[in-house]
C-alpha cells in the first residue's frame, strides 16, 4: 500500500476507507470465495496488514479497527452475523407477543475465553450488540451480571450498565470517561458478597480489569453507546470505600490505563458504527 500524501487527498480517502472498513467488519464472503479473499486482506503489502502499518496516514481507529479483522481472518473466522456461535429462539405468547431467549451454540469453534486478565485478543472498542456476544468473545464471563471472574484471577471485567440495585435500592456509580466510581454488589450480615470479594482481590493485586459500557446507561452519558455494548479498555481499581456496613456495600474507584487508544463514544471513530445499528435493527426485524 503506498502512502497517502497530506492534504486534499488525505481528507477525501480517508472518510471513504474508513467506511470500507466498516462494511467489511460486517460483510459476507461466500464461502467459494474465502481463500482468494483471504489472500488479498492478508497480503503484507497490500492488505489489512499494511494499513495496521501506516501510522504516519492512517488514523489510529481505522487502523485498530482493521487489526480487529486481521486477527479473525487469520484465525479462520470468516463468520460476521450477529448472532454467530448464538443459538435463538423465539416464544410466542397467547397475546400475539413474543420473547427471545439466546444460548451459546456448545459446537461453534471460535469462542474465547473471558477468564483472562487484561485485554487478551479484544481491541478498544469492539462492540457486542448482546451481552451473550461478550461471552463468546471472550469480553465478560457472564451472561446477565456485572462483574466477571474467579477466585484464581479475582475480577476481571465489569459492565457499566444501569445504576439500578433492585427493588429502590440504586447504587452509587458514577461514570466519568477515565475516572468510574463503580460498586460492588450487596452482602448480608455485614459480609462481603462473592462478586464484591473478586473486586477486592483484583484491587489488592493491583490487576488490569476491562471495563464495557451498556447501552442500558442512563442517556445522560455522553460515554453510553447508542446500541449493545462496547469494550472500552483497561482500568485499575486505585481505591475502595464501604457505602453501607451492614450490607458490606463497596464502591470502587477505577482509572483507566494510560497509553491506550481514547474511548470510542464520539466523533468518526464512535462504536457502534452506523452500520452495526443498522445490522441489529434488521436482527430485530
Amino acid at each position: 500500500m503506498k502512502k497517502i500524501e497530506a492534504g486534499t487527498e488525505l481528507e477525501r480517502i480517508i472518510p471513504r476507507l474508513r467506511d470500507r472498513i466498516h462494511f467489511l467488519e460486517l460483510y459476507e464472503i461466500p464461502e467459494s470465495s474465502i481463500e482468494s479473499m483471504k489472500a488479498k486482506f492478508l497480503d503484507p503489502n497490500n492488505g489489512l496488514p499494511a494499513i495496521i502499518r501506516n501510522h504516519n496516514s492512517i488514523p489510529w481507529d481505522i487502523r485498530l479497527d482493521c487489526s480487529a479483522i486481521l486477527k479473525r481472518m487469520e484465525e479462520g473466522n470468516f463468520h460476521v452475523d450477529l448472532s454467530r456461535g448464538i443459538l435463538t429462539k423465539r416464544t410466542f405468547r397467547e397475546n400475539g407477543k413474543s420473547s427471545v431467549s439466546r444460548v451459546l451454540d456448545k459446537n461453534y469453534p471460535f469462542k474465547q475465553s473471558a477468564f483472562v486478565v487484561g485485554d487478551s485478543h479484544l481491541r478498544n472498542g469492539q462492540w457486542f450488540p448482546w451481552q451473550i456476544c461478550a461471552l463468546r468473545d471472550g469480553a465478560h464471563g457472564d451472561i446477565e451480571g456485572g462483574i466477571s471472574g474467579n477466585k484464581l484471577t479475582g475480577a476481571v471485567s465489569i459492565v457499566l450498565s444501569s445504576s439500578g440495585g433492585g427493588g429502590n435500592q440504586m447504587y452509587a456509580d458514577v461514570d466519568q470517561g477515565d475516572t468510574v466510581w463503580y460498586c460492588g454488589t450487596r452482602g448480608k450480615n455485614g459480609e462481603v458478597s462473592a462478586n464484591t470479594a473478586l473486586l477486592l482481590q483484583a484491587a489488592n493485586r493491583k490487576s488490569d480489569v476491562r471495563v464495557l459500557r451498556s447501552s442500558k446507561l442512563p442517556k445522560v452519558n455522553p460515554y453510553r453507546p447508542s446500541e449493545g455494548m462496547r469494550y472500552d479498555g483497561l482500568y485499575k481499581i486505585c481505591s475502595y470505600e464501604i457505602l453501607d456496613q451492614a450490607t458490606a456495600l463497596h464502591r470502587f474507584k477505577l482509572e483507566r490505563v494510560k497509553g491506550q487508544t481514547p474511548i470510542r463514544y464520539k466523533g468518526p471513530e464512535v462504536r457502534p458504527t452506523a452500520r452495526e445499528v443498522e445490522e441489529l435493527r434488521k436482527a430485530y426485524r
